[in-house]
């Protein structure tokens, strides 16, 4: 097992990788504290364009999630790992960089 020490001094432990057919070596997930794992969850469905439906409006939305992240106070207990998400999320999403600039701009906005 490996460990990862957090910010907050929380140390989260991983599986080991193991070693699956042909050679391939599985890379699992860490496992996230239950916090930063919604905040992924959120950050990852928030501009997922096939969920979204007539009823939804993007907008509160963005702002709805901008002012709980701010309230939670989750940035300042785990500022490395909240980052590291964005990041991730920009990296990987593409599609939803516009709503995650957007949602990061007010939760700076909220944060002043």
């Amino acid at each position: 097992k490996d460990n990862k020490k957090f910010s907050n001094n929380l140390i989260i432990t991983t599986q080991v990788k193991k070693i699956m057919p042909g050679g391939m070596i599985e890379h699992p997930e860490p496992v996230l504290h239950p916090q930063l794992a919604i905040i992924k969850d959120v950050i990852t469905r928030l501009g997922d364009f096939t969920r979204i439906t007539n009823e939804d409006n993007l907008l509160e939305n963005v702002i709805a999630t901008a002012d709980v992240l701010v309230k939670t106070d989750n940035f300042n207990e785990f500022p490395d790992e909240i980052s590291d998400l964005f990041l991730k999320a920009f990296s990987t999403l593409s599609v939803q960089i516009p709503i995650i600039g957007s949602l990061l701009s007010l939760i700076y906005q909220t944060n002043q």
